[in-house]
């Protein structure tokens, strides 16, 4: 077998055989070219010190880190999915929720800025909706995504802190095996 080694260590390529015109390329590239009798796993093994070794497992504290930090990734992941499915966000694309900022200063503004009024006209005109109802529109929305939020970060917090919490691998699986749906995110939020 013929491997492609980077400076880590790290096999890049496994060939059966490979052609003048691959090692060159892999020489190009900084590869290290060898070929040993043996079979070795890219994602097991590495290259060191002139020899193939087994990686070591992750110890039980790197596993748990890891689960953890992937856990908290996910927990994020799995709430922004969750906000695009429930009111008020679903009504609204993300560019739109990202303009919002924007929105809520020119509603503030418009009746003392010239660049507010155009701009709230210009979102008002295509609906024929007048600018004060806009504004008005515009301050509510913010109210309801306010509490939204705050709805959520509650929810969230002690999921997050179960997770970081956790004693073992196991323990992060089981606290995303029990995240909301959609309809159980709305059911908890129009409770609260």
């Amino acid at each position: 077998m013929i491997y492609h080694i980077d400076d880590s260590g790290r096999i890049v390529a496994v060939l059966a055989g490979q052609t003048a015109e691959q090692e060159a390329e892999a020489l190009a590239a900084g590869l290290r070219v060898i070929e040993a009798t043996g079979q070795y796993d890219r994602e097991a093994h590495v290259y060191v010190d002139g020899a193939f070794a087994a990686i070591p497992a992750p110890s039980a504290a790197e596993q748990l880190a890891t689960a953890v930090a992937d856990g908290l990734r996910g927990l994020a992941a799995h709430f922004q999915h969750l906000v695009d499915q429930i009111e008020p966000a679903s009504r609204y694309p993300q560019f739109e929720r990202d303009s919002q900022d924007a929105q809520v200063l020119w509603a503030k503004t418009y009746e003392t800025d010239a660049t507010a009024a155009a701009m709230l006209a210009a979102l008002a005109a295509p609906t024929g909706q007048g600018v004060a109802e806009l504004a008005a529109r515009i301050l509510a929305n913010k109210q309801q995504w306010d509490a939204m939020r705050a709805r959520l970060i509650g929810l969230m917090r002690p999921l997050r802190a179960a997770i970081s919490a956790a004693q073992t691998p196991d323990d992060v699986a089981a606290v995303l095996a029990a995240l909301p749906t959609a309809a159980q995110l709305q059911a908890a939020m129009a409770g609260q």
